[in-house]
């Protein structure tokens, strides 16, 4: 009997109190900021529901959070629910209107050229050194004067793309030594660590909340995750060589050939025992035209 009264006071005392606060809408904004702004206006797990000032947090939160924009704080039974708009990046300064040749930032051959505005300098199948101007950033008027411009243009480029990787069979890796697990319990506003805090930062952190019929329960468990790594030199054998080299090789290509048409590709591949040389004998196409600002009197 004694404990049937008790469920249903406790029942009644947790339906008075906020549960949980559910937050939508926000990219650069994390949800630790706007959680903290709207402990500041009282609003947190435990909060009494009859004490949310719903008008008050959103005024707190867009004078304090400078990349809010708006906030709507709606009651939900025992959650609240928090949606935020984030302001417009700031836009970057305009210079389109600064006088400026289009340089070809690599050396090689002009593949196509397609010249919007300004003066073409230079056209399919020259000759281009990196620097060299491939638009000029002016135009030349009936009268013979010239008139400066913002040079805009697209230029493809044929260049020598040849790189090489080199993968040693004996390398330093890091080994996973040490693993702790910190766990903190929370029941509505009080969390409760199973730990002594030493001050250390975790590695990474795991959170999941109790759910029950699709209703968030004031109950959640914090885990911080502590691992601890030391080098270690491992030697591999000829099969995990070939393809921690492929491996290697791929990835290096992957960011050397990014956006780049191959006419043309060679691979050698070069074992001396200790080592893996993978060379890569690539021509190919890219865009490579790039604004540079003109110096005018």
């Amino acid at each position: 009997m004694y404990g049937a009264i008790f469920g249903v006071c406790f029942i009644t005392v947790m339906s008075t109190m906020v549960w949980s606060i559910n937050i939508s809408g926000n990219n650069r904004i994390t949800d630790e900021e706007i959680l903290t702004v709207l402990a500041e206006s009282g609003i947190k797990p435990g909060t009494l529901r009859k004490n949310v000032d719903a008008a008050s947090a959103r005024f707190h939160a867009i004078h304090s959070l400078s990349e809010l924009s708006y906030m709507s704080v709606n009651m939900l039974g025992s959650s609240i629910e928090v949606i935020v708009a984030e302001t417009a990046d700031k836009a970057q300064k305009n210079d389109s209107d600064l006088p400026c040749d289009v340089v070809s930032k690599v050396d090689g051959q002009v593949a196509a050229i397609e010249v919007y505005q300004g003066t073409k300098l230079h056209g399919e199948g020259e000759a281009i050194r990196a620097g060299e101007a491939l638009a000029g950033g002016f135009v030349e008027l009936n009268d013979g004067s010239v008139k400066f411009k913002h040079a805009e243009a697209y230029a493809l480029i044929r260049t020598d793309l040849s790189f090489e990787t080199s993968t040693h069979r004996k390398s330093d890796t890091l080994t996973l030594t040490d693993e702790r697990v910190r766990t903190t319990i929370h029941f509505m506003c009080f969390n409760i660590p199973l730990y002594i805090d030493d001050g250390t930062s975790p590695t990474f952190t795991r959170h999941s909340q109790m759910v029950i019929n699709n209703t968030v329960i004031p109950i959640g468990i914090t885990q911080r995750i502590y691992r601890k790594y030391s080098e270690a030199l491992t030697e591999y054998d000829n099969d995990r060589l070939m393809l921690s080299a492929a491996e290697t090789h791929l990835t290096e290509k992957m960011k050397k050939l990014d956006g780049a048409y191959i006419c043309s590709e060679e691979i050698n591949i070069n074992n001396t025992g200790t080592s893996v040389i993978i060379k890569d004998e690539v021509l190919g196409e890219i865009s490579a035209g790039i604004a540079k600002e003109m110096l005018t009197e």
